[in-house]
């Protein structure tokens, strides 16, 4: 699978404005707080898997109906709250929109996409939930370089590519259409609270 630049730019600026909206940027914080944060959204996919809180076919066709005659959003809201918040394939967007917003902060523009690579699906496969979760962590805790260290741009976007290319390889691994669940996701965060219900951060 290939992710265009363009579409990983279009993410970026849709994730940090609605992050923007609700309230999140509004105290500057370091890059280690927003990787702790894309590190908590990789352990909520564990939970989710560990309680086999995947999308099963009847909520698949369920949310065909409900995308094909939601014409005001609010079906589309409740439907996503009910029944695919919570699951792996929410959580696993929810890894992608956080490093989407970060690259946001940092004023990251990405002149490449990234690709997956069948031999990193084969891995992901052949591997369990938790030890293809620990992969991902691991290239997010490698992101957390010293403040003193002068990075440009260029080199925090190659960085943030990786933990993508390594979710969508995870994902594909499942069988899993992460860019549907992303655009899906960022669709059911624009209309959620502020502060999604007075959480601190």
């Amino acid at each position: 699978m290939k992710i265009e630049a363009k579409q990983i730019n279009e993410w970026v600026k849709k994730a940090y404005d609605n992050a923007v909206k609700h309230g999140w940027h509004e105290e500057e914080k370091s890059n280690a707080h927003w990787l702790m944060m894309v590190c908590t959204e990789v352990a909520e996919a564990v939970q989710a898997d560990r309680k086999g809180n995947y999308m099963d076919d009847l909520d698949k066709e369920g949310l065909k109906t409900v995308l094909a005659n939601d014409h005001g959003g609010s079906l589309f809201n409740k439907y996503y709250s009910d029944t695919i918040e919570g699951k792996v394939e929410s959580e696993l967007a929810d890894i992608c929109i956080r490093v989407f917003d970060l690259m946001g902060v940092c004023g990251v523009v990405a002149k490449d996409g990234f690709s997956t690579f069948d031999s990193e699906v084969k891995y992901a496969k052949e591997h369990s939930f938790t030890e293809d979760a620990m992969v991902v962590t691991r290239i997010i805790v490698s992101c957390n370089l010293n403040s003193s260290i002068s990075v440009k741009a260029e080199m925090f976007c190659v960085l943030y590519t990786s933990i993508l290319s390594s979710v969508f390889e995870w994902a594909e691994a499942l069988g899993i259409d992460l860019v549907q669940h992303i655009n899906l996701k960022m669709r059911y965060n624009e209309s959620r609270e502020y502060h999604h219900g007075n959480k601190l951060y």
